[in-house]
């Protein structure tokens, strides 16, 4: 507003636009701009979900379930070959020589 003319209107925020007017939670689902923030974030969510992103628990399981293959994966390789290094064992299972470490940690 800075700079603007003092004659004009400040435009009201979403928040007191919907709580003069008592808009319900219905009525906003069918609005495209008055909206809270609630609302907005469910809009996106449904996007996500629609594009084919799946939910946070699923995606967690999922990764748990990779995690446990390379640890797996690991374990079999350091019993095959005892005598390869952290770099070694990488490039075999191809991963990073950090990763390694880390799945290390987790098997001791």
């Amino acid at each position: 507003m800075k700079g603007l003319s003092r004659t004009l209107i400040k435009p009201m925020k979403n928040a007191t636009v919907i709580e003069k007017l008592n808009i319900t939670e219905a009525e906003m689902k069918a609005m495209r701009t008055i909206i809270t923030g609630e609302e907005s974030y469910s809009r996106k969510v449904q996007k996500r979900r629609e594009a084919g992103i799946k939910e946070r628990q699923e995606y967690l399981a999922e990764q748990k379930e990779q995690t446990e293959d390379k640890l797996w994966q690991l374990q079999q390789a350091i019993e095959r070959y005892p005598a390869y290094t952290n770099r070694q064992l990488a490039e075999h299972l191809n991963i990073s020589i950090p990763y390694v470490k880390k799945l290390k940690q987790k098997l001791k």
